[in-house]
């Protein structure tokens, strides 16, 4: 079941992207994004990632809204000199290392602030998809290792501001949010995204 849904989930994005590159006025990005982990993944790793990147790519369907997809990933990882993990009847203690990837696949869209060519455009947007993660609890010559397919809700805010012909940066703030599911908790994090908006006609 959880197959189907991510392969329902996948081809929505690649129609919806193969629809967004068909419009006239549309724009993508490259973004470095490191965020703080939240709820459940926060008790996990309570440490910022700094490792996490981003790829946006949106087709206007009038001047103000526009719809796409994005593609991101992040790493938390954290170092504990001595702690205790518990993963259903197994806890084990000692030095550990630890670390979640989060891979979320989000078809969305957002409205803008103000005209196309404004030197100032901020926006609200909204993505819906799903999200990869792996989990994994280094100790010694021993590892715990999960990983899943999560339904993720993405609320984000923005602005983009024109640096050059065709060229904005991006300033955004993303907030991701993964369904708990049989197997996993819920898993959820704050974004910064800061980037480049290539501009297409």
């Amino acid at each position: 079941m959880k197959n189907k849904i991510s392969y329902i989930i996948l081809s929505l994005m690649l129609a919806c992207s193969t629809t967004a590159f068909a419009q006239h006025q549309m724009f993508y990005s490259f973004q470095y994004s490191p965020a703080i982990s939240t709820g459940a993944l926060n008790d996990y790793i309570g440490e910022m990632s700094w490792g996490g990147v981003g790829f946006d790519y949106r087709g206007f369907t009038t001047p103000n809204f526009a719809y796409g997809v994005s593609f991101d990933w992040n790493v938390f990882y954290e170092h504990q000199p001595y702690g205790t993990y518990t993963e259903n009847t197994l806890t084990i203690s000692g030095e550990q290392y630890r670390y979640v990837n989060t891979f979320p696949m989000l078809i969305a869209a957002d409205y803008f602030t103000g005209e196309r060519g404004d030197d100032t455009r901020y926006f609200g947007g909204l993505g819906i998809g799903t999200m990869y993660a792996t989990k994994s609890t280094q100790m010694g010559v021993y590892e715990l290792y999960s990983d899943g397919w999560f339904f993720t809700l993405a609320p984000e805010v923005g602005t983009h501001v024109n640096i050059g012909r065709g060229t904005d940066m991006l300033i955004a703030a993303k907030y991701r949010y993964g369904f708990a599911n049989k197997n996993f908790e819920a898993l959820s994090y704050f974004a910064l995204q800061v980037g480049f908006v290539f501009q297409g006609r």
